[in-house]
């Protein structure tokens, strides 16, 4: 009981003066490849990086949960719908976590353009409200930039800033964050995507990624965070316009975080 006591007073101080209302990584894909956001692509690209939106034509939608550390308090939730057509990409996403006592949730929409087959830009605005309890709600609104860019067939970047001009919600400073990816893909069975991450309240971030699918409707994922030192693995269900992502990470201290996404696309691959 002590035990669990104090794993629940440590995750929520960590949670709440380290990562409050920091942009976390959304999506079982993205958590099976060491929570690499920027490269990854998928409905929740309108939260993790709005300039995927704009690379593959068509209507999807997902759902997402996930349970840190196996305890209640700290779960997430979100939401996500992208539409792209000839005039570029509309995104839209919506995360909420926490309980009670501290939650926070966000509405993201954002707009994306291909420009030369080559380069994806993006940008929109991300609506906050965070919640403490005995203290009362408190709103804002902040912004995200996204660039994508497909250097040659093999080698791909991205970049993604999240609160670019720094604001403050219940008295303290939202965090703003600086995302560089660069994804090689040797074959269409293999991935590998390398990332890293600034935050102004945290230390630098390296994380890792590598995708395998060894038949087309199966996905296997890992990867790692350096912080706070996260091993991940995951695996990815294709079922035509359906997908499903599994995928868990582990802390050596806090124990496993499973998470599970669900991906609707309302336009059939081109085969």
């Amino acid at each position: 009981m002590m035990k669990k006591l104090i794993l629940i007073l440590f995750v929520i101080w960590h949670t709440i003066l380290f990562a409050g209302n920091e942009l976390t990584p959304i999506g079982a894909h993205t958590m099976g490849m060491g929570y690499t956001n920027a490269l990854n692509t998928s409905s929740f690209s309108a939260i993790n990086n709005p300039a995927i939106i704009g690379l593959t034509p068509g209507i999807s939608a997902g759902v997402f949960a996930q349970r840190s550390y196996m305890m209640n308090d700290l779960n997430m939730l979100a939401l996500a719908f992208s539409y792209t057509a000839n005039f570029g990409g509309i995104g839209i996403g919506i995360t909420q976590f926490g309980d009670r006592v501290y939650n926070e949730s966000r509405i993201h929409f954002n707009y994306s353009k291909l420009i030369a087959k080559k380069i994806s830009i993006a940008v929109g605005p991300v609506l906050m409200r965070t919640s403490v309890a005995e203290e009362g709600a408190a709103m804002a609104v902040t912004a995200q930039v996204g660039i994508y860019y497909h250097i040659f067939s093999k080698l791909i970047t991205a970049v993604h800033l999240y609160n670019p001009f720094p604001i403050s919600l219940q008295n303290e400073k939202v965090p703003s964050q600086f995302t560089f990816g660069l994804g090689y893909i040797p074959s269409q069975k293999a991935k590998l995507i390398v990332e890293v991450m600034k935050s102004t309240q945290q230390p630098l971030h390296l994380r890792t990624g590598i995708e395998y699918t060894p038949i087309k409707f199966l996905s296997l994922r890992t990867g790692f965070d350096s912080s706070p030192g996260t091993y991940t693995f995951g695996l990815g269900i294709n079922l035509s316009t359906l997908k499903i992502d599994l995928a868990t990470s582990i802390h050596q201290s806090l124990g496993l975080s499973p998470g599970i996404d669900i991906v609707y696309n309302f336009t059939k691959e081109k085969k």
